[in-house]
């Protein structure tokens, strides 16, 4: 079991992929006898995206009723997040188990990002009333 928390906010269901991209400072030379020399440097900023689905309601999620929040609130936290220009907490917590019984915590990341860009995207056919936003950290 996956849970994503942007900024001490728990996405109401876990994404079904991250990717995790680290960039790559290193610098390639020609040499003038042909060969070619790598100098390696310190890896660039890690950047992570993915997409979830903020639904327009607890029916047929795993979101129980009491904590259900409109997709409008959790729009609301990442444009808040984006115009602050500040830096957050972004965690995945994997477990093994099941949401009343945890049997093994896996390797978790939590890490200080800043958003660089999300896209949402309504879809009738797909989402409902729902919202599928697509979400770049570094």
């Amino acid at each position: 079991m996956y849970q994503f928390i942007l900024d001490k906010v728990k996405l109401p269901l876990a994404p079904q992929s991250l990717k995790m991209s680290i960039d790559d400072k290193d610098e390639t030379v020609d040499l003038m006898n042909g060969e070619v020399l790598t100098i390696l440097n310190s890896p660039g900023l890690t950047e992570f995206e993915f997409d979830f689905i903020l639904p327009a309601s607890p029916i047929g999620s795993t979101i129980p009723a009491s904590t259900f929040r409109d997709p409008d609130y959790y729009l609301s936290k990442l444009e808040s997040l984006k115009l602050s220009k500040k830096p957050f907490t972004f965690k995945v917590i994997r477990t093994i188990g099941t949401n009343d019984r945890v049997v093994r915590n896996l390797k978790g990341t939590v890490m200080t990002v800043s958003m660089m860009d999300y896209d949402v995207a309504e879809d009738a056919e797909n989402y409902g009333f729902g919202k599928k936003v697509n979400i770049r950290l570094r």
